[in-house]
Formats: structure tokens, C-alpha cells, sequence
């Protein structure tokens, strides 16, 4: 008997077609009933659902951006980004994950910005985009993401992985085809020859792992007297790092070359290395 024999004709939407007309609580043939769970299983199973979904979120993101709900526009991004990924567009989560975690920083709702990070980090390595993958590492290595310690490590790990020219290892949680397609791709990326790729990363514009204060010792002073200006310097990550060259801009700019320390000169080789929670001072002296 084919439990599904009558699913076209039911009474009322949703009802078990095994089940028409009976009004008990029980199901009537055990074995019935457990052979047409399986036979809908077997059928929901080869409908991608996430085609599905996504036209109604999109629909529904425009209605509230229209009625001016930011953040119900901003929820419904993130599961569009969430079902993008389902659906293996990694390239189209990535994008639209992305516009989201602005409002998330600067309103501080540091569960939801790292929920996001995580997946947004995992669609990078699957698209084997390293910029976006070496932005993304260095945000979940803050002391404002909440993940944990463990997870710190390994992307901290897996970005000196990357910044070395070598493969990283494979994030958590993504699908085992994607994997195998991603590793392929690294692996191009890696024996591709080209020059050293430099990436310019605002760190305003995202939780940073190193924190950064300037101060100077008088509030006040006097023509051709000496200031000292102080710079703070702490990082969040797991692991001590190294800066090779650190500069302080000023709006006149005849002062910006005696702000400069680099990692070759005497000084740059004790002040330019951080551990982790431990504060730098790196002092400078002006005359105006």
C-alpha cells in the first residue's frame, strides 16, 4: 500500500493522507504511519527549500525598509545571508552578511555581530576570498567577539597560516563538499606566483584586536618647548605580535616625520612587539 496514494485530494491542507477520515488520536496502522513519515521525509528532502525562502525574506526586508523598522530589515538580512549559505551561494552570504555587521558594531550587540562573523568567516575560506578571510580573523581574535578562547586560537592560527603564504585549516560546521573544493582553491591561491598582496583594513570600522590611545603629558605649553606625546598600545589576540612600522599623522604635516618608528630601527625592536593584555608605551618627543 502507498501511503501517499491519495495526497492530492485531501480534505484539509497539511492533513496525512494515510490518516483521512479518522478522528483518533492514535494512528490506526503503526506501520502505516511510520512508512508515510519516511515516504514525506523522502520527498521534502528533494526540494531545496532555501530557493524557497528567500524570495519571501526579500519581499519581507522590502516591507519593513519601507515602513522604517531598521532592525527588523537588519534580522531578516541576516537569515537571507543564513539561507544563501544553505544554499551554497557563499559568495552572495558573504556580501549580505556584510551589511549588516556595521549597525551590530556600533550598537554593541556583540552575540549577534560574532554569530554573524563566524558564518561570514566560514563563507571567505569556502570562496577562498583572503581579504575578506584576513579582515574577518583578525575581528574574531578581539577581546570584543564573544567566542571562545579556543576558537581565538585557531583563527589567530590559521590567519599567521594565510599571512605565511600556506593553506589554513578548514572552518568548523561547513559542508564536507565545500571543503574539499575550498582546499583545492587555496591550494591554487598558494602556487599562484604573484607579488606580496597588500590589504589596507579601517580598523575603525571594525571591532579591533589592538587598542590605540594617544596622549600628551600637558594640556598646554610654550613656543620651542619640548612636548611628549604617548602612545598606548594593547592587543586582545592569543598570541604576542609584531608591527613592523607604526606613524602618527598630524593635520600639519611637517610633524608626521618625527612620529615614525619602524621595526629595523633600536627602538622599533622593543616597542613594536605586543603581548597579549599587556600595554606598550611608545614615546615621542616634539617641539612646535
Amino acid at each position: 500500500m502507498n501511503p501517499l496514494e491519495n495526497a492530492g485530494n485531501l480534505d484539509f491542507y497539511g492533513q496525512r493522507p494515510w490518516r483521512q477520515g479518522f478522528q483518533g488520536t492514535e494512528p490506526p496502522d503503526a506501520g502505516i504511519e511510520k512508512a508515510g513519515i519516511i515516504a514525506l521525509q523522502s520527498q521534502e528532502i528533494q526540494v531545496d527549500h532555501s530557493w524557497v525562502i528567500i524570495p519571501l525574506l526579500s519581499s519581507a526586508v522590502a516591507q519593513f525598509k519601507k515602513y522604517k523598522s531598521p532592525r527588523m530589515k537588519r534580522y531578516l538580512m541576516v537569515q537571507m545571508g543564513e539561507e544563501y549559505y544553505h544554499a551554497r551561494d557563499y559568495s552572495k552570504a558573504l556580501l549580505l552578511l556584510g551589511k549588516v555587521t556595521w549597525d551590530y558594531r556600533t550598537e554593541k550587540w556583540w552575540s549577534l555581530l560574532t554569530s554573524v562573523l563566524i558564518t561570514s568567516l566560514r563563507c571567505a575560506y569556502l570562496v577562498g576570498n583572503v581579504e575578506e578571510y584576513i579582515t574577518l580573523s583578525l575581528e574574531l581574535t578581539g577581546r570584543y567577539v564573544e567566542n571562545s578562547p579556543e576558537e581565538k586560537t585557531r583563527c589567530q592560527t590559521n590567519l599567521i597560516h594565510v599571512m605565511s603564504n600556506e593553506c589554513p585549516e578548514p572552518e568548523p560546521g561547513c559542508d564536507f563538499e565545500a571543503v574539499e573544493e575550498a582546499k583545492e582553491l587555496w591550494k591554487t591561491l598558494k602556487v599562484t606566483p604573484q607579488a606580496p598582496q597588500v590589504f589596507t583594513i579601517q580598523m575603525e570600522q571594525i571591532a579591533p584586536f589592538v587598542e590605540c590611545k594617544l596622549v600628551f603629558d600637558l594640556v598646554s605649553t610654550t613656543a620651542d618647548s619640548t612636548i611628549l606625546l604617548q602612545i598606548y598600545l594593547r592587543v586582545s589576540c592569543p598570541f604576542p605580535l609584531r608591527f613592523s612600522k607604526i606613524a602618527v599623522f598630524f593635520s600639519n604635516q611637517f610633524y608626521n616625520q618625527q612620529c615614525v618608528v619602524e621595526t629595523g630601527s633600536a627602538q622599533g625592536e622593543c616597542g613594536l612587539y605586543l603581548l597579549p593584555a599587556k600595554t606598550k608605551v611608545i614615546p615621542f618627543q616634539l617641539v612646535p
